[in-house]
């Protein structure tokens, strides 16, 4: 066919095809091979790929055609492979960081536990006897009244009211 008009583009719908899984896309690999077969033609798989408009203007033929502005579907291959190699990076990199998150906490509670370490080998020697008993407050002796200005300071202000 090397004479004949090349075809730019055969949309092709493949039953049986559900997304990006590993059956349909050997279902798209067997209808690719059979058209590839039976026509002769080269077969570029776009799976997952939709056209986007894209307007051409013609200028006006030598012999008379006017010129020409149309839309036509243009699909950009590899579209969907992008996608998808796009979303595995970012489930990389989203495991990378809930990864690095686990860590520092295991570090804080590694670290917690370090420091928990002191004072849990002071309890651990301490008798058990003294950390139950109540503790005993030491006498006091009570002050002598030094004359009757520290007597007086030591009364109530509503006992020398009172009085007046």
């Amino acid at each position: 066919m090397p004479d004949a008009d090349p075809v730019s583009v055969i949309r092709v719908r493949v039953a049986g095809v559900t997304g990006t899984d590993a059956l349909s896309r050997e279902r798209i690999n067997a209808v690719a091979q059979q058209i590839a077969q039976r026509t002769g033609l080269d077969v570029d798989i776009a799976a997952g790929s939709s056209p986007s408009p894209v307007t051409i203007d013609l200028p006006a033929g030598t012999y008379g055609p006017p010129p020409l502005t149309l839309t036509e579907g243009w699909v950009k291959k590899g579209v969907a492979v992008a996608i998808l190699s796009a979303v595995d990076k970012t489930s990389v990199a989203l495991f990378t960081l809930i990864l690095v998150v686990c860590v520092l906490f295991v570090g804080n509670a590694a670290t917690a536990a370090v420091r928990g370490l002191a004072p849990a080998w002071l309890a651990a020697r301490a008798d058990p006897v003294s950390s139950v008993r109540p503790p005993v407050l030491a006498v006091r002796r009570a002050r002598q009244p030094r004359g009757i200005t520290s007597l007086l300071r030591r009364l109530p202000a509503a006992h020398l009211l009172a009085e007046e």
